[in-house]
């Protein structure tokens, strides 16, 4: 997201925002909320219990809750028609960001772009840092690999014990079988000479 060096329409109130491309798809506010609903459905699944995951979605709501800093004041999104529901999607009025734009261009500028504290500034920064490489997310999932690489190490060591368990069951088997064989041919010996015996 860049901001224009100037006011982007002749007539502010009548059209600016559509001058900033802020009715187009892909525009900040619907990038944010995309992400925010991926990162609830991550949430929702395997990934409930993650705590990277929701260390990154309290970063996202960490820079909606600090202010940008303009002319030594606090400064925030929704004095300039951006503001935030219940469930944390971002939406934006657009008549009021055109009020804004219109009263003092240089104040929404800096509140979305200061070279420090505004927020695209921010989550711009925070973004490298999730993304980078050797990043937030780069370094969870190398963790996820080697968690992975570990559980499938155990599950072929123990595919390998219980293979190693079957032949030794299976001997043991044979083994007993061979003896009831020989139990069987004596205890039919003996009857037979007990019979002669009994006879004789």
């Amino acid at each position: 997201f860049t901001i224009p060096s100037e006011t982007p329409c002749a007539e502010p109130h009548a059209g600016c925002c559509g001058g900033w491309g802020l009715e187009t798809p892909g525009y900040p506010i619907d990038a944010y909320n995309t992400v925010r609903d991926q990162l609830e459905t991550l949430q929702a699944g395997s990934l409930g219990t993650d705590s990277t995951l929701r260390r990154t979605m309290q970063g996202f709501k960490d820079i909606l809750n600090q202010a940008a800093t303009v002319d030594g004041a606090d400064a925030y999104l929704f004095e300039i028609g951006i503001t935030r529901d219940k469930f944390g999607a971002l939406s934006l009025d657009s008549s009021e960001l055109a009020n804004a734009l219109a009263d003092d261009f240089n104040r929404v500028s800096q509140i979305l772009a200061d070279e420090t504290t505004g927020y695209a500034t921010v989550f711009s920064a925070y973004a490298d840092q999730l993304l980078d490489l050797g990043g937030v997310i780069d370094a969870r999932d190398e963790s996820l690999d080697s968690q992975m690489r570990t559980l499938q190490g155990r599950i072929d060591r123990q595919k390998l014990h219980l293979v190693n368990y079957e032949k030794i069951l299976v001997n043991q088997f044979m083994s007993l079988d061979q003896t009831m064989s020989i139990l069987q041919s004596t205890s039919n010996y003996l009857t037979g000479q007990l019979a002669t015996l009994s006879t004789g």
